[in-house]
């Protein structure tokens, strides 16, 4: 091995490093180590132009962000009440200057993901988020499928469309067969069909907890839905109880085992539930409250397309 063979896989190794975190969306941590790696004069050469170019996207990503938080920011919190203006307010970033009257650096691709991302909080139905994630797609040069490609993918499920859901979750597992998104999503097409198919569902999951990396049980929820769907609500909870000790809370997965405990009989867990969620200054859902109520069945709630647990 002469030292040229070793700088050659020095520099294979340096470029895949580079590459993985772009794919997977940690562009300035990519930027970190081309800085370190390169002097701005290196940059410069043309055989570095694609190392060059990453730097200047990570730029135009920070600015994107700083920027676009202005506007998302109060919808986010609930403080916007006024949908129009705030997807006028996106619209208008593609015009925005700097004090000294330059264009902003501003993804376009940023700029259509935070247009879907307003349509959620104010609750679009599914077919006009998967239009706004479709015009996202098409705004991409082809750098940002991380920040989209998995709620696409979702949302494709959601709306019954086996092509797309199949296709997008194929460009998911091409950036990460660890995804376990990509997973779900696809797990999900099952959920939503017009006849569920909880096994089909389970299948997707036990593959999902093989590739899954270390410590990765975001597959779990979907198992329990699925077990719920079977008729098996001991399974269900049980797999929610492994998922909440290894997990963070959230208020949806809150309320999925708040539903799951209820399903079980258990109404320790669900008021352990209630409480986390009223001392963070959430509630349990509608949909939950209602199944405790018998106003509506646990099929009814788990395969609501435009409905959340």
């Amino acid at each position: 091995l002469t030292s040229a063979d070793a700088d050659t896989m020095s520099m294979k190794a340096f470029d895949d490093a580079i590459d993985g975190f772009v794919k997977t969306g940690y562009v300035s941590d990519a930027a970190t180590f081309i800085e370190t790696f390169f002097t701005e004069d290196q940059l410069k050469l043309p055989w570095n132009k694609k190392y060059a170019k990453i730097l200047e996207d990570a730029d135009t990503l920070t600015e994107s962000y700083y920027t676009i938080a202005e506007i998302i920011t109060p919808v986010l919190n609930g403080e916007a009440e006024d949908y129009d203006k705030a997807m006028a307010d996106l619209d208008a970033l593609y015009e925005a200057t700097d004090d000294e009257g330059n264009p902003k650096k501003i993804t376009p691709a940023f700029i259509e993901y935070y247009k879907y991302v307003v349509m959620t909080v104010f609750e679009k139905d599914t077919e006009e988020l998967l239009a706004q994630l479709k015009k996202t797609a098409e705004a991409d040069d082809g750098s940002l499928p991380w920040i989209y490609l998995s709620n696409y993918c979702a949302t494709a499920a959601k709306s019954g469309d086996y092509e797309l859901t199949e296709k997008l979750y194929k460009q998911m597992l091409d950036i990460s067969r660890e995804d376990t998104n990509a997973y779900v999503a696809l797990a999900s097409y099952y959920r939503y069909t017009e006849t569920p198919d909880p096994d089909k569902m389970l299948e997707i999951c036990e593959e999902a907890k093989e590739n899954a990396a270390s410590g990765d049980c975001g597959y779990m929820p979907t198992m329990a839905i699925a077990y719920m769907l079977k008729g098996e609500g001991s399974v269900a909870l049980e797999t929610m109880d492994e998922y909440m000790s290894m997990s963070g809370y959230t208020v949806q997965t809150c309320n999925l085992y708040a539903l799951c405990a209820l399903y079980n009989g258990n109404e320790e867990t669900y008021e352990q539930m209630k409480s986390v969620l009223e001392t963070s200054g959430y509630k349990i859902s509608d949909a939950v409250e209602q199944y405790k109520n018998d106003k509506i069945t646990i099929e009814e709630i788990l395969t609501d397309k435009e409905g959340e647990i």
